[in-house]
């Protein structure tokens, strides 16, 4: 198994939901890789709107199970959507529709919310859209937000970040920010009934940051890992039964 697939805790069988923001994209595509070197075929798709992967066979649901299949047989990986639309966007599944792809695929990787290009999110009441059923939440946080500001243009979900936070809009981002948007309340809340882990991307952080990080927040997580998932370079900070 992969050093990343081994960090997160990820195996034949899992069903794993990526949400937050600043690198999910990233980090489904170095999954993607990860389990074709492990032997493992992966299906990827999304709950949410998505972009659809240049360098990955898309299908429309409607294509069918027995082309899914196909397609994993031959290729090893297949993104699959509800329908490609404009400019390189596609409509994801339905939460309960993705669990079928895991009839096929050893591995299915699922985009469970979206952050509009933003580097920091907290969920909304209805997010994130998890798979059913979904073994694995793997949160994404990203030290990229650092030292931004608390407003439209780097938040996602501004309002909330700042009820959890007990900050006001226009200050700086900090760990303690991050923390309240990844803790209880935010995605520390998240997939009660699956295993949850915090992938820390540390985008040239210090790696105090993302240790301190792991400080606040391995008690909500059943693994945090900080790291750089395109270069697979990654190292586990925590790991626990909560």
């Amino acid at each position: 198994m992969s050093e990343l697939l081994a960090a997160l805790g990820l195996g034949r069988g899992d069903v794993v939901a990526l949400c937050g923001a600043g690198g999910k994209s990233t980090l489904a595509r170095a999954l993607r890789d990860a389990a074709l070197a492990s032997g493992l075929r992966v299906a990827l798709t999304a709950t949410t709107h998505c972009g659809v992967l240049g360098d990955t066979l898309t299908l429309a649901a409607g294509a069918g199970e027995a082309a899914v299949a196909d397609a994993l047989g031959r290729l090893g990986a297949v993104q699959v959507v509800a329908a490609v639309g404009e400019r390189g966007r596609a409509r994801g599944l339905a939460p309960e529709a993705v669990g079928a792809l895991a009839a096929h695929a050893d591995l299915v990787i699922a985009e469970a919310d979206g952050a509009r290009g933003r580097r920091l999110k907290a969920p909304g009441d209805h997010e994130p859209l998890l798979p059913r059923p979904c073994t694995v939440v793997v949160a994404v946080c990203s030290l990229a937000a650092l030292g931004g500001r608390l407003d439209e243009k780097g938040v996602h979900r501004l309002e909330r970040v700042l009820a959890l936070s007990g900050r006001r809009r226009g200050e700086a981002i900090d760990v303690d920010v991050l923390a309240a948007a990844f803790g209880p309340g935010g995605y520390g809340s998240v997939g009660a009934a699956s295993r949850r882990v915090l992938f820390v991307v540390e985008a040239g952080a210090p790696p105090e940051r993302s240790a301190e990080l792991a400080t606040r927040l391995a008690g909500h997580y059943q693994r945090v890992v900080a790291g750089d998932a395109l270069r697979g370079v990654v190292r586990a900070l925590s790991s626990s039964r909560c």
